[in-house]
């Protein structure tokens, strides 16, 4: 009689697969006010969804990375039920000297995205923080205003080369000064589930950027549910209408080039 040999591996359960989310978010003095109580408040119903969505076919893991006065990994990669959810502040000079203990005038003021991408891709390309067997990681950028830095080949090298390439690209804008040029380029060639090209989408109004943040969360977790063919997870009808920069006359028609602090300062009195 042959004797049977003990593995301890067939008795461990099998582990969820990750499914990474990062969000990059513009925490510049531009978003404070309302912008921000309603950004936090979206990210925070995002949060909650995906450990609902939890199962063992899945485990969405979330970063955040915030830029304005300065560049700051607010939240590393965690487990979604392992984050214990912080509001995310308006970036400032104190702020970035509490968070850092030093302040760098010149590397951090305005809105840094160049800067950001390559720190972002940085992550991405480094496989302690996403290993190689995740669904794709989904990258979520919001901004309601112009990069202040070199930016072009940041995104280029971003979106063409490397692991972060192959990412799932959302975007936002923000109000009626954020540039739409710039965040449409960084979904450009990003297609959705049934095969049309990823739009830009637009947020006038707390309502507006909940809804959009909502359209998010439902499209990630019905990508994890379609990816996995979970017998749990299932696609689930997408109840949010998103609003997007449509190429038509009735798109809203947003700044094409930077305003100067001061004019930003004066036109940031009113809720966009």
């Amino acid at each position: 009689m042959s004797q049977m040999i003990f593995n301890p591996a067939a008795f461990v359960a099998p582990k969820a697969k990750p499914m990474p989310v990062i969000l990059v978010l513009d925490n510049s003095g531009s978003m404070s006010g309302e912008k921000i109580t309603s950004l936090n408040e979206a990210v925070r119903v995002m949060l909650e969804t995906f450990k609902k969505a939890e199962c063992d076919d899945a485990a969405f893991n979330l970063a955040i990375v915030t830029f304005g006065t300065g560049i700051h990994l607010l939240q590393p990669m965690t487990g979604v039920s392992q984050i214990h959810w912080q509001d995310i502040p308006i970036s400032s000079i104190e702020a970035c000297k509490r968070l850092t203990g030093t302040w760098d005038d010149a590397a951090a003021r305005g809105t840094p995205l160049g800067a950001t991408l390559r720190i972002l891709k940085a992550m991405i390309e480094d496989k302690t923080v996403i290993p190689s067997r995740v669904y794709r990681p989904a990258i979520i950028l919001v901004s309601d205003g112009h990069p202040t830095d070199k930016w072009s080949d940041s995104l280029a090298e971003f979106t063409q080369e490397g692991r972060s390439s192959k990412c799932d690209r959302w975007a936002m804008a923000i109000g009626r000064d954020a540039d739409a040029g710039t965040l449409g380029k960084f979904i450009a060639g990003i297609k959705n589930e049934d095969g049309t090209p990823r739009k830009l989408l637009y947020a006038n109004d707390a309502k507006t950027l909940k809804d959009n943040f909502s359209f998010i969360t439902m499209s990630v977790t019905n990508s994890v549910a379609t990816a996995s063919q979970s017998k749990v997870l299932t696609v689930r009808p997408i109840t949010v209408v998103p609003s997007c920069l449509n190429e038509g006359h009735d798109a809203p028609k947003l700044a094409q080039k930077p305003m100067t602090q001061q004019k930003a300062e004066e036109d940031d009195d009113g809720f966009w």
